[in-house]
């Protein structure tokens, strides 16, 4: 760089499932001298609530969606391509121009998959619940989604549909079966994102997805005697009470407010889908950190706060809106809405930052 020089450095596309911030970016250049110019990858791979309603300081992608350049597109901090057939192998690429629901097909320059750049879950949009290949894809690739997948591509600001038509117009309002570590059968709603428990009566569609890249290590205990676990995927540390006590929604903010633990006081409750990423952990796990975290979260019948709230209600004050809340079942869990003045149990999250981010 030429000395006396003007210079502003700006991420002009972030890694896949990477938030990359510039530090000292902007500046005039000197002699002999090298800019102190840092650039600071971070693995946040979820979207918070999507809603402006939440009270929860707008954690994840959604609080840098302004800085964000995207792969794709999208509203808030989700980022999505939709894919077209390209030849008569059935190769996609980047469609070249908007697609709608009407262009869906596995015809020439039909639009067959949507490509979340924040996951790298590929998901099907034409035969969403076929199981062939597609989209360049084997058929063994595929798969039905976890909870923690398909949260990933709802937003809880919205409400019917809880999911973006421009993206996913395959995920209308039915019910969509699971892939849930343990017994039974769960669903999801995308018409309001809600997760149950199925019965007899139901009648559950599929959905596949494919994965684009290979899952980080995730749950590690760091402190046996303050129960603290880190999430080394999504970057983030949970603190878990060794008595949970019930408080309602008001007071279980005040308590993440007034802890301290590990050395940290930058607790908070979790939002919605840092539950559900919780809850439903990698099945295969089978180490003992992963055991003792089962065992705590499925202690007990009551649900857990999250700060996301009902989008289908909600009160003129934050405080009284109904608040989303996970109710831990055997092999499963079920989504709660809870009104603020009724008690749950919580638990507390807070981001890793700087050196605690593994490379």
């Amino acid at each position: 760089m030429a000395p006396n020089q003007p210079y502003d450095i700006t991420v002009l596309k972030h890694p896949l499932n990477q938030l990359c911030r510039v530090a000292n970016g902007t500046g005039t250049s000197k002699a002999l001298q090298t800019p102190d110019v840092a650039i600071v990858c971070q693995r946040t791979l979820l979207n918070d609530t999507g809603s402006e309603l939440a009270d929860d300081g707008a954690e994840g992608r959604d609080a840098f969606s302004a800085a964000l350049t995207k792969m794709g597109s999208g509203d808030k901090g989700f980022d999505f391509s939709r894919l077209c057939v390209k030849d008569a192998q059935g190769q996609v690429e980047v469609c070249k121009s908007p697609k709608a629901a009407a262009d869906v097909g596995t015809a020439l320059g039909g639009w067959v998959c949507t490509l979340d750049n924040v996951t790298g879950l590929v998901w099907r949009v034409a035969d969403p619940d076929g199981a062939g290949a597609l989209c360049g894809i084997p058929a063994v690739q595929w798969f039905i989604p976890t909870a923690r997948e398909f949260t990933g591509v709802l937003d809880y600001g919205r409400f019917n549909p809880a999911v973006s038509q421009d993206y996913l117009p395959q995920l209308g309002a039915y019910k969509y079966v699971l892939r849930l570590p343990g017994a039974g059968v769960y669903y999801l709603t995308p018409e309001d994102g809600l997760v149950m428990p199925a019965n007899e009566n139901d009648r559950l569609l599929q959905v596949r997805v494919a994965k684009s890249k290979n899952p980080v290590a995730s749950f590690v205990q760091t402190s046996a005697a303050d129960r603290l676990f880190v999430d080394h995927e999504l970057e983030l540390m949970w603190q878990l009470p060794a008595l949970p006590t019930l408080s309602t929604f008001a007071a279980a903010q005040s308590s993440a407010t007034a802890l301290s633990a590990g050395g940290y006081s930058d607790w908070r409750l979790p939002n919605y889908k840092e539950l559900v990423a919780l809850f439903d952990a990698d099945p295969t796990c089978g180490s003992e950190v992963c055991d003792v975290l089962k065992a705590y979260l499925v202690a007990g019948s009551l649900g857990f706060w999250s700060s996301t709230v009902y989008a289908e209600g909600g009160a003129p004050s934050v405080n009284n809106r109904t608040r989303l809340a996970l109710q831990p079942l055997d092999g499963g869990f079920k989504t709660m809405y809870l009104d603020p003045i009724l008690t749950a149990r919580a638990i507390y999250v807070r981001n890793l930052t700087g050196t605690e981010v593994p490379p």
